[in-house]
């Protein structure tokens, strides 16, 4: 529990923290246990319920497909502190040991990781979340499917992303 204070309004609300530490010899194993994965993932429920279910009164999108989009940025969230702390694939099976819970509101079967490399550049290889849900950005005035929608096939999803590394590195190169 962590109290807050904001605007003259307090209360407590629940917090997890997780370590990501490369120099821990634990993260070798790279998963949690069966235990502190299930109470982890109902704090996660518990934390996101009220958002889910406000989404979902005032869009009429489907509960499941919301709580995938919670388990999308779960994953993200995962990725990018792997990245920051040198510990990439441990933080990534660790996201996917929640995301593929049955019986969770977080399961998503398509969710997951995917290494795009460079063919002319092998030295080049970045690791992407794949969706496990669609945020429907495609439906707006001028949307299209992101890269890693899960309404995208994976044929494409790779030449967008391979697309970006070539921008981003060039880019780089350049700068």
């Amino acid at each position: 529990q962590v109290s807050w204070h904001k605007n003259g309004q307090s209360g407590t609300m629940n917090a997890a923290d997780i370590s990501l530490d490369s120099a821990q010899t634990t993260w070798r194993v790279a998963t949690f246990d069966d235990d502190v994965v299930a109470r982890f993932t109902q704090l996660l429920e518990q934390l996101f319920t009220p958002l889910v279910e406000a989404h979902h009164a005032a869009s009429g999108l489907a509960k499941p497909a919301l709580w995938r989009l919670v388990g999308d940025s779960l994953a993200t969230a995962f990725l990018v502190q792997g990245e920051n702390f040198n510990c990439v694939m441990p933080a990534m099976r660790i996201a996917e040991q929640i995301l593929k819970s049955k019986g969770s509101k977080l399961f998503a079967k398509q969710s997951g990781f995917i290494q795009i490399k460079l063919p002319e550049r092998p030295e080049i290889s970045e690791w992407f979340r794949k969706r496990g849900g669609c945020c429907r950005y495609y439906t707006s005035d001028g949307g299209e499917y992101c890269s890693t929608c899960v309404l995208r096939d994976e044929d494409s999803m790779i030449a967008r992303l391979q697309t970006h590394l070539r921008d981003k590195y060039a880019e780089e190169h350049a700068a």
